[in-house]
């Protein structure tokens, strides 16, 4: 009872739900641990952030380059003026997200655990290759609701300093 104290009672796994019940690996769950990363009961890793629509936002409020915004297509301000500025006006594309920075650091490790996995357990080569939360930027992710098995894929596109993740009204809506 090593880390227990006599009287508490043992709150590990009561049984295994898999098709065929075999558990993961030890290394996955080693290889998960060394990203402090956890495992959500249905096998996913998860972050849990607040939702709120977004329509419209600033470059300079996002910490995205103007550069790499016109790479993913936001080419023109609200104005149909080119965009140039970090303080122009741009409308959020239907599916793209702005995430929290916590999120992002949390998605990084994410990263380094699948080219980790990828590397170490499956001897195959790193997908990701990922250094730094700015490289996160243009990389798809999936938004979930509670208690629903519906996603909906996003693209980041920026970072917010709030527990919150800034989507279209549409995009949140499309999680329920």
């Amino acid at each position: 009872k090593i880390g227990l104290r006599a009287q508490e009672p043992f709150k590990g796994v009561k049984e295994l739900i898999s098709q065929d019940r075999i558990s993961e690996p030890l290394e996955k769950g080693l290889i998960r641990q060394n990203h402090s990363l956890t495992v959500f009961k249905d096998g996913t890793i998860r972050y849990d952030a607040t939702n709120c629509p977004l329509t419209h936002f600033k470059p300079i409020w996002v910490g995205t380059p103007v550069e790499k915004l016109v790479e993913l297509g936001y080419e023109y301000d609200v104005d149909g003026k080119p965009l140039t500025d970090p303080d122009q006006i741009v409308e959020l594309k239907m599916q793209d997200v702005v995430i929290p920075v916590e999120c992002a650091k949390h998605l990084l490790n994410v990263c380094k655990y699948v080219d980790m996995e990828l590397e170490k357990f499956y001897g195959r080569e790193i997908y990701y290759g990922v250094k730094s939360t700015d490289e996160l930027v243009g990389h798809l992710l999936i938004g979930l609701a509670p208690h629903t098995s519906v996603g909906i894929v996003g693209r980041v596109v920026g970072f917010t300093n709030t527990h919150v993740c800034f989507g279209t009204p549409n995009w949140h809506s499309a999680k329920r």
